[in-house]
């Protein structure tokens, strides 16, 4: 089953460039892979980095939820009650680093899995958290580009959608230039603080979707 079936019902077109799904997983194949060969596997409860608390799926980071909040999200994909009261714990307690790692070996967590729908599901969940804080800053959050929106929320869902970056990104986004964007997220220098490879997978999808609405324009 294609990862995009779990983004139902975004499957529409929108603006005829995008559809609301494939934005998405611009933010979902940054936090983590679904190979179970691979060192970013999400399956199992992980701890991305040592600013990172316990974390399930792709992004879903327990010390920047509240317990009720974790509690009621476990609850929509169909976690045990008993599992769901250790992960509160995690979220109470804010541990990241080494001690949500110690976390994880002493409360025997490292083997519970997820599965892909269940990833899925909790992904869409932070998803449209972060969408909604992150479209508070923007009276006409609506009407700007679809690709851009992406943009914007994969700032704030990795903590990058700060003052500065507002700054930085606030023509393009106001004018709708899916060009200007991308030639400020090119200039690497406008984001010391993002892992390259964020800042890559943020170009390489704007190049895309930069392409995809020329090829629109000259068909137009």
């Amino acid at each position: 089953m294609s990862m995009m079936s779990f983004f139902n019902p975004m499957q529409k077109a929108v603006d005829g460039i995008v559809n609301a799904a494939k934005p998405r997983l611009l933010t979902y194949e940054a936090e983590g892979s679904d190979d179970e060969k691979s060192r970013f596997y999400t399956g199992h409860p992980h701890v991305p980095s040592d600013s990172s608390g316990v974390t399930l799926g792709h992004g879903y980071d327990l010390s920047q939820r509240t317990p009720d909040e974790v509690k009621n999200d476990l609850s929509q994909i169909g976690m045990s009650r008993d599992k769901i009261a250790l992960y509160v714990q995690a979220a109470d307690a804010k541990k990241t680093g080494d001690n949500a790692r110690r976390f994880i070996a002493e409360k025997k967590l490292g083997a519970d899995t997820l599965t892909l729908p269940q990833r899925g599901t909790l992904f869409n969940i932070i998803y449209e958290k972060m969408e909604k804080d992150a479209g508070r800053f923007y009276s006409s959050w609506v009407s700007i580009n679809p690709a851009i929106r992406a943009i914007i929320v994969d700032l704030r869902f990795r903590g990058d959608l700060t003052a500065d970056s507002r700054r930085l990104i606030q023509d393009s986004v106001q004018n709708n230039n899916l060009k200007g964007l991308l030639e400020t997220m090119s200039k690497k220098s406008n984001w010391p603080k993002v892992p390259p490879d964020r800042v890559t997978r943020r170009i390489d999808f704007l190049q895309d979707q930069v392409g995809m609405s020329a090829k629109l324009n000259f068909k137009a």
